[in-house]
């Protein structure tokens, strides 16, 4: 069915751009936070080395200067044979002077203001709550699919459609035996804290929460009702993509991320909604990639300018595609070449 195919569509972009996935961590405003100390830079699960682990990875020179980066698409998720990642990647790494991120998520770990920043931003003012923002249908089955993974706490009530969602992908890692805590993003981050490297933010916390907080209820409820009860499409996605991730799968990853949407069809909702969703779709596509990977893209050219060397760790959905960050460098006249190993 065509409705499966949108499903599968929108709950690959929710998995792949699952920009702060310790928000279902976040210390709620009742509590009273303490700075944790920095975990150990070690993945889980246990490295299992597998002679097919090819991450995407691109290295491009400035047109003049001794500018140098390294663009490395990231996943936020890790599992078996992820790690070791290749030598070619850790020596890239080594050799760059900065590690330029999204948002440095550690921060959300570590610092007691950042804490509460991220905490009054995914909650609704005193006066609202989670059931002016979701139909009563996705509000009755998100409660019951929560409790039933023993996720749900009445104060959940107080907080955004994001959380929500943050916490049914959580459940989603759980039973895909994937781990948010090692994913590629956690893992370089965790590796500079502890080698001393710049760290430098590339968005702030506030834009991603802004992003993901800010798209229509609409989308966010539908979504939110996809993942749940299409749990199984929402496993298989996620599998299939660390999947075509680790092996570097260029062909498939764009398959998966970049189906045409003219193909999909919401074809079991009113005509009126399944229009203005169709269009919430599109503008969530430009938001969550077109937008931001032209900013990535200028982020990129300036530091090449500078001279800087540095290892560019971003979803992997922001380098592939006819709007994606190696294209947008190839046209800015940069030399980018694929590393192969």
């Amino acid at each position: 069915m065509k409705i499966r195919k949108i499903i599968s569509y929108l709950l690959i972009f929710v998995l792949l751009t699952m920009l702060l996935s310790a928000c279902a961590d976040a210390p709620l405003p009742s509590s009273t936070p303490e700075a944790s100390p920095s975990p150990s830079v070690q993945p889980t699960p246990e490295p299992t080395p597998l002679p097919d682990t090819k991450p995407l990875m691109w290295e491009v020179k400035a047109k003049q200067g001794e500018g140098h980066i390294y663009l490395f698409g990231s996943i936020h998720v890790g599992g078996e044979g992820l790690y070791p990642l290749p030598d070619e990647i850790i020596e890239a790494y080594n050799s760059s002077d900065t590690l330029a991120v999204e948002f440095d998520t550690t921060e959300l770990l570590t610092n007691f203001v950042v804490q509460l920043t991220l905490a009054r931003k995914l909650m609704y003012p005193e006066d609202d709550d989670i059931t002016k923002h979701l139909s009563p249908e996705t509000y009755e089955l998100a409660v019951d699919f929560l409790k039933k993974n023993g996720q749900y706490s009445p104060v959940y009530d107080r907080y955004n459609i994001y959380f929500w969602s943050s916490l049914v992908d959580g459940i989603v890692f759980t039973l895909s035996e994937l781990d948010s805590d090692a994913g590629i993003d956690s893992y370089f981050l965790l590796k500079a804290h502890e080698d001393g490297k710049e760290i430098l933010d590339i968005e702030s916390l506030d834009f991603q929460l802004d992003l993901l907080s800010g798209q229509p209820d609409l989308l966010q409820d539908h979504m939110l009702r996809s993942s749940i009860l299409n749990m199984d499409v929402a496993i298989d996605s996620l599998l299939a993509l660390f999947d075509a991730y680790r092996r570097g799968d260029e062909q498939e990853l764009t398959s998966l991320l970049f189906s045409d949407s003219d193909d999909y069809e919401l074809d079991e909702l009113p005509a009126q909604e399944a229009k203005e969703l169709a269009r919430m779709i599109e503008s969530y596509k430009y938001d969550m990639f077109t937008a931001r990977n032209i900013a990535m893209a200028e982020k990129a050219e300036t530091l090449l300018e500078e001279g800087r060397r540095v290892f560019y760790v971003v979803g992997t959905g922001h380098m592939l595609g006819e709007d994606g960050i190696v294209e947008l460098l190839s046209d800015a006249g940069f030399t980018v070449t694929q590393v192969i190993y």
